[in-house]
């Protein structure tokens, strides 16, 4: 999987379904993974509160780019959401 950049999105629902998603990529062989998400400031009664997106293999720096372009748009000035952004599973 070196040779690639694979983006896997989700949404991020009540009760957290994606958590399985996470921890089997977690689990797995795959190595390099960013893990992304962004949430709803104010959450909607139901559907989806925020989503998230795995970066498999993202190019040097992405990560660093990522979190300045999210925070750009972050906040309830902008978009109303938070954002966070790490390593689910580091090189």
């Amino acid at each position: 999987m070196r040779h690639g950049v694979y983006l896997i999105w989700y949404p991020i629902l009540a009760g957290f379904p994606h958590k399985r998603l996470k921890d089997a990529v977690s689990d797995g062989p795959v190595r390099k993974v960013l893990c992304s998400e962004v949430a709803l400031n104010r959450a909607p009664q139901r559907g989806m509160s925020g989503s998230g997106v795995l970066v498999v293999n993202p190019p040097w720096g992405f990560d660093t780019r990522l979190a300045e372009m999210m925070d750009t748009v972050s906040g309830d000035r902008c978009l109303g959401l938070s954002s966070n952004s790490s390593w689910l599973v580091p090189e």
